[in-house]
């Protein structure tokens, strides 16, 4: 009789991702937040285990972060669509917010380290100019959010001038981490936060950074 040969068994999770259920707690689990956005954060912070984890399901980890950033404005309930890639000079992806009268133009970056605006402003002009066209003739607002680990504090020179010479209302440097608390708010409360101005709308009303602390504190 031939031995049955065990499985390998999978590894351990690390970072942000957690088991829905896990044999032997003592308590059932509360999380909201699905892996496909929980994982946000180590993505962003471009985790060693990730990159090899992009590699085998044969996409890059940039790639992959984009994804997850479409699937988790898709969560909130905007309608989305990813850009970039072989689309010319444009931002990966957009989210629009139809009955709330504004469009969401965000652009992912990859960063161990925190993320300067100030390297990629000509670059985001560009980005907004080939979009704006379109969205400004059915939009009132526009926003453009960069999603990345952490931010450099050098942004407020490069954000006026994008803001001066571009169609956005504001420009918006939101922490991975706060992205998926506000995806957990909304799937905990969907009635009481809502799309628009008295809900996640207000997220995007200031420009600078937008930090998980931020995002605690406004939902407290």
């Amino acid at each position: 009789v031939r031995a049955v040969q065990k499985a390998a068994e999978p590894p351990p999770l690390k970072a942000d991702v957690k088991l829905s259920a896990t044999a032997g707690e003592d308590r059932l689990p509360e999380g909201y937040v699905p892996p496909i956005v929980a994982v946000l954060p180590a993505m962003a912070r471009h985790e060693e285990w990730l990159v090899e984890s992009a590699e085998h399901s044969g996409t890059s980890l940039e790639r992959a972060f984009e994804k997850h950033i479409d699937a988790a404005f898709s969560i909130l309930g905007y309608e989305t669509k990813l850009l970039g890639h072989g689309q010319g000079r444009v931002p990966d992806g957009r989210a629009l917010a139809r009955d709330d009268n504004y469009a969401i133009l965000w652009d992912a970056k990859v960063r161990k380290d925190p993320y300067s605006l100030g390297t990629d402003d000509r670059t985001i002009r560009e980005y907004i100019t080939t979009q704006s066209r379109e969205l400004s003739r059915r939009y009132r607002n526009i926003y453009f959010v960069i999603v990345s680990s952490s931010f450099a504090d050098d942004f407020d020179d490069a954000i006026a001038s994008i803001k001066m010479e571009t169609e956005v209302r504001e420009v918006i440097l939101l922490e991975a981490e706060a992205l998926v608390l506000i995806v957990e708010a909304r799937l905990r409360a969907p009635l009481q936060l809502t799309l628009g101005p008295d809900g996640l709308q207000r997220f995007f009303t200031k420009s600078g950074g937008l930090t998980a602390a931020m995002v605690r504190e406004y939902l407290a």
